[in-house]
């Protein structure tokens, strides 16, 4: 049976924000999810339940959603799973405003047994990069481990956990387990062994400020030193995507390239803006002016994941702030992304929204970067 070809990528991106990416018959969709690790948790779930049996009775049809909160939608995904690992698979956009349609942008067949794969690459990236619990205070959400571990199991060629719940198969007095030791040998298998390699970014997730200083003063060729992850970053862009200011900031007075990007083609500026960090925004355009206008490979330049975070804030804001520093520094409010969608018409469907006078702002302030101004 013939099927579409899809690729998934899952990471964490900046701080508080996941970003969900896929790719369908050449088509690009990219989502931030606000609540981060729910939809590896639904595609664990699905995979727990569809993959050992997809043809048990009742157990067909499955769903789960990535909550995009900053554009406020969900994207919802109904999966009916069946033989030789083949799944139908519908996606559609649901507006948190109930008066908006539902937009329908993929039904399809895929091999839901490749999608699942994928995920799991994403979430060994995640552990690898950031482990267990080392990401939870910057996004309050913890990691599926129990079913990523029972979706790694189905993936071995030998099965070394029990696939079924304890509910399923409880008796008197004798409820199923599994062993620990198993559990952390699939564990170690698939996230490597060289974890305690000390290199920067050992440095930088320890948060030892004066420890990183004396190792880049030592390792100066590792300041532009690239993740091995699935979307390979400068610690840089690392840095910021984890919230960790102070670091970033002698990342580049060390001589970090604020010109490197990801493989999106999205610079540290990008990040910042989604790190609400106006001191890193500041310092990057001080540096670069012309990062302010740089299109990542989607077309999207830093201030569209600036605008739908202003919402209501007064110009004392983090969000207002940057918005004001890229007003300050010429951006180009109608540069046109790859969606067709600009700046401008996104300060537009802000202000409708929020009535909060962004246009009335610029026009006082800024007059030159209208049409016609």
């Amino acid at each position: 049976m013939e099927y579409d070809e899809i690729k998934f990528e899952y990471s964490l991106e900046s701080y508080g924000w996941a970003e969900a990416v896929f790719e369908l018959n050449g088509q690009i969709f990219i989502y931030q999810p606000s609540y981060l690790c729910h939809p590896l948790r639904g595609i664990f779930e699905i995979a727990v339940e569809a993959l050992p049996d997809p043809a048990k009775e009742g157990f067909n049809d499955y769903s789960f959603i990535i909550d995009d909160e900053s554009r406020k939608i969900e994207i919802n995904f109904i999966i009916h799973v069946g033989q030789n690992k083949i799944a139908s698979m519908k996606i559609f956009e649901k507006s948190y405003n109930k008066d908006v349609e539902d937009i329908i942008f993929y039904t399809g067949v895929i091999n839901f047994h490749e999608f699942v794969s994928q995920a799991l690459k994403s979430a060994t990236n995640i552990l690898k990069e950031y482990g267990l619990t080392g990401y939870y205070y910057s996004w309050q959400d913890p990691f599926p481990l129990t079913d990523y571990l029972r979706t790694l199991d189905y993936f071995e060629d030998y099965h070394n956990l029990d696939m079924m719940t304890i509910w399923e198969n409880e008796t008197k007095g004798n409820l199923l387990k599994t062993n620990i030791h198993d559990e952390i040998n699939l564990l170690l298998k698939h996230i490597g062994k060289d974890q305690n390699i000390r290199d920067i970014f050992y440095y930088m997730y320890k948060g030892n400020l004066l420890q990183l200083q004396s190792y880049l003063e030592s390792n100066p060729d590792e300041i532009n030193k690239m993740t091995t992850s699935n979307n390979p970053c400068t610690p840089l862009i690392c840095a910021i995507k984890g919230g960790m200011e102070s670091c970033a900031l002698m990342l580049i007075r060390y001589g970090s390239d604020i010109n490197l990007t990801d493989k999106y083609e999205e610079t540290p500026l990008h990040f910042a803006v989604r790190a609400h960090s106006f001191y890193i925004c500041q310092k990057l355009i001080e540096m670069n002016k012309k990062l302010i206008n740089l299109p990542n490979r989607f077309g999207r330049t830093p201030i569209f994941s600036n605008i739908p975070e202003i919402k209501n804030q007064t110009p004392d804001g983090n969000d207002y702030k940057i918005f004001d520093l890229f007003l300050q520094n010429d951006v180009d409010l109608y540069q046109v992304s790859d969606n067709k969608s600009t700046p401008f018409d996104m300060i537009l469907a802000n202000e409708k929204h929020y009535k909060n006078g962004l246009i009335e702002y610029i026009k006082k302030k800024y007059p030159k970067l209208l049409n016609g101004g």
